[in-house]
């Protein structure tokens, strides 16, 4: 089995990834390109780092987020990816098209371009939109 996860890198995402390594179960990680060579993993995930697959994407913009699931291949895909819940002052703008169209962009991905077995969406009360 490999599973998708975007917003690894938060706290439960980060919880969750530490889990599913520990299991042997296949992860890759969904990023931000910032994470490629301007921003450090969290420490939790970089002593984990040869243990899971890194695949970048803005969700956002239809056409990576469609590369970089081709690329993972994942059977399942855990969508834990927001902004907004510690940014009160956040632009609403910014949050919709992170939220809400980077979430429909990665749906439509996993149901017409790169189809998955299941695709959990978790939010928090805590982001806008």
């Amino acid at each position: 089995m490999q599973i998708l996860i975007t917003g690894a890198t938060g706290f439960i995402g980060q919880q969750l990834t530490q889990r599913l390594v520990a299991q042997n179960i296949g992860v890759t990680l969904l990023l931000r390109e910032w994470y490629r060579d301007e921003r450090p993993l969290p420490p939790k995930l970089a002593a984990l780092k040869s243990h899971f697959k890194i695949v970048y994407a803005d969700l956002s913009n239809f056409n990576l987020t469609a590369q970089a699931t081709q690329a993972a291949r994942p059977d399942r895909v855990i969508h834990l990816a927001a902004v907004g819940a510690t940014d009160p002052f956040l632009p609403l703008e910014r949050a919709v098209r992170h939220n809400l169209h980077a979430t429909l962009n990665l749906i439509r991905v996993c149901g017409e371009v790169a189809p998955v077995e299941q695709l959990l969406i978790a939010r928090t009360p805590g982001e806008r939109v």
